[in-house]
């Protein structure tokens, strides 16, 4: 299996995901918004790692620890656009924090935190377009 077929594995996932949170939207369970947004953009930046480092992607799902293995790789650098990724100008760190923040709070030491599980329509609606606007903008540093 090339990199590019292996990066199109997790782009389907991710995209996969995507839709499972606007299903997710439509059937008003709130808290699966963001824990699915999260497993989105995961799979889109590990198929980003595998196609430019041309090893696999690491077993983890920190959103910052992956970002930055892909920031760090010197072939990951153009965008269809021309704009360098450049983590230190990163556009999106709030949407990351958030939708880690509630995947976080799905671990076990967060029992006495049980309502902050618990997110509401605007929140869900507010995360899922922020991770839309992300996946896309992560997707134009890829080929086509």
């Amino acid at each position: 299996m090339t990199n590019i077929e292996k990066y199109k594995y997790w782009e389907i996932l991710a995209d996969y995901d995507m839709e499972t949170a606007q299903i997710m939207l439509e059937a008003s369970r709130w808290m699966y918004v963001a824990t699915i947004c999260h497993s989105s953009v995961e799979r889109l930046v590990k198929g980003m790692i595998v196609y430019h480092t041309k090893r696999e992607a690491p077993k983890s799902n920190n959103l910052t620890f992956l970002i930055n293995k892909l920031s760090e790789n010197e072939v990951f650098s153009q965008s269809s656009e021309g704009e360098r990724f450049n983590k230190e100008k990163y556009p999106f760190i709030d949407i990351i924090i958030d939708i880690m923040y509630f995947h976080i709070n799905d671990y076990p030491f967060s029992y006495q935190k049980i309502m902050e599980r618990f997110i509401e329509e605007p929140i869900a609606k507010d995360i899922y377009v922020k991770t839309k606007t992300l996946v896309r903008w992560l997707k134009s540093f890829q080929p086509e």
